[in-house]
């Protein structure tokens, strides 16, 4: 259907009514009229299209009373809704406000058939919902794997929780529940007798064992005494029978008063200790006494003797059955001189010089051995004849092998008794 343009005469332009049937632009046998049309062969002024016209297109039939919506996203296109005037009041009537206790309507939760199968209650729980194919899949899966959290345990087809005894509690273990260890009755009871902090509460107020807080307090303080009998314990509590509480200084001078200890005292002999004057020993003299000296009974005087190593073998026949040197540790030359700490050492040049002159050992005992040695082979030691070196003549040791043994005739002053050139 459409609204055509036509001139008619001096009317002003007018529309018409269009509905197919016919081309021509005016066929009527009737008088036209200006205004509202009442039927399709009336025509009317352009002015009063505004009122009347529009693009919407319905459908071919329609419910009585029921709602019209928007078919498509045209805004051209109009459908029956099936929704009537009763309807939309109907739900406005049984709305729910949020936050409220509105109870649901009556139809629905006393019903005990129905598309749900809900049973009679307010509100029923979703395990009580039937499965049914009124319901989406997704809502019947739903259902089915249902769980209400913190619904009532009304029986063991609720939760099954093995092991449970009558009156004790249940906990979770972190994943699901099981039973505690405590009933609820003992559970109370730690309850009634709980301590408040800061209070002087007794223990077991009441009890055989009853212990009042001065009590415990005494306790506490008489366990840190170290001192004295703060508790009274007897001897005979302890196991001591009649044995007498004596200090050690008593005890001490009890023991030192049996004539057989005094005895075993007078004649005792500290082992090993310092023997610092003839006070600590009368059958021993330490007159004139000197460092690395060996002590020598005297028949004469009847009593030990200092004695050098010297005067002990003197005359003496000495069979030494193995002698070891020491260790040779290094002396490096610093203008010449090094100094002798022991019966065997290795030279190094100074500086880690190509070669070096030794021409003063000093220190050395008369009598005392020296064999002396190069530290590197790389490196030579020139020992040069002298008044601090009676030797054969100018000696190099160029090699670690090479050896030089030497007797001290005084203090800084060495003769030769050997040289070896191994290297």
């Amino acid at each position: 259907m459409a609204l055509r343009r036509v001139r008619i005469g001096a009317i002003p332009d007018a529309v018409q009514y269009d509905d197919a049937d016919f081309a021509a632009a005016v066929e009527t046998d009737q008088p036209i009229r200006a205004g509202t049309p009442a039927v399709p062969t009336d025509v009317l002024r352009l002015d009063d299209v505004g009122v009347i016209t529009g693009d919407v297109i319905g459908p071919a039939g329609a419910v009585d009373s029921d709602i019209v919506e928007f078919n498509g996203v045209t805004g051209k296109l109009i459908k029956d809704s099936g929704l009537t005037h009763a309807d939309i009041a109907d739900a406005i009537s049984k709305k729910h406000t949020q936050n409220t206790d509105t109870d649901l309507s009556p139809g629905h939760k006393d019903a005990t058939t129905g598309v749900h199968g809900v049973g009679a209650g307010i509100v029923a729980k979703v395990s009580d919902i039937a499965v049914d194919g009124n319901l989406s899949a997704a809502a019947q899966a739903a259902i089915s794997a249902s769980h209400t959290r913190s619904h009532a345990l009304d029986s063991t087809s609720d939760h099954s929780i093995g092991g449970l005894t009558n009156t004790y509690l249940v906990k979770s273990d972190g994943t699901k529940l099981v039973p505690a260890t405590n009933t609820d009755a003992q559970v109370a009871d730690a309850i009634t007798k709980k301590h408040t902090q800061g209070t002087d509460q007794g223990l077991d107020t009441g009890g055989a064992n009853a212990v009042t807080a001065a009590q415990a307090k005494a306790g506490y303080t008489h366990s840190g005494v170290v001192v004295g009998n703060p508790h009274n314990v007897t001897k005979s509590e302890v196991g001591l029978g009649n044995v007498d509480n004596k200090s050690e200084a008593t005890i001490i001078a009890d023991v030192k008063a049996d004539a057989d200890v005094a005895d075993a005292i007078s004649k005792k002999h500290a082992r090993s200790h310092t023997i610092s004057s003839t006070s600590d020993h009368s059958d021993v003299n330490l007159a004139g006494i000197s460092n690395n000296d060996l002590m020598q009974w005297d028949d004469p005087s009847s009593k030990w003797v200092p004695k050098t190593i010297q005067e002990v073998i003197n005359g003496q026949s000495l069979t030494i059955t193995k002698l070891t040197l020491a260790v040779p540790t290094e002396l490096t030359i610093s203008a010449g001189a090094v100094t002798a700490t022991q019966a065997r050492h290795t030279i190094d040049t100074e500086g880690d010089a190509a070669s070096d002159d030794l021409t003063t050992i000093s220190g050395g005992a008369a009598g005392q051995i020296l064999i002396i040695s190069a530290a590197d082979d790389a490196r030579t030691v020139v020992c040069k004849k002298g008044a601090g070196l009676l030797i054969q003549d100018d000696f190099s040791l160029d090699s670690v092998d090479d050896t030089l043994m030497l007797e001290c005739k005084s203090s800084g002053v060495w003769r030769e008794i050997a040289r070896a050139s191994n290297g």
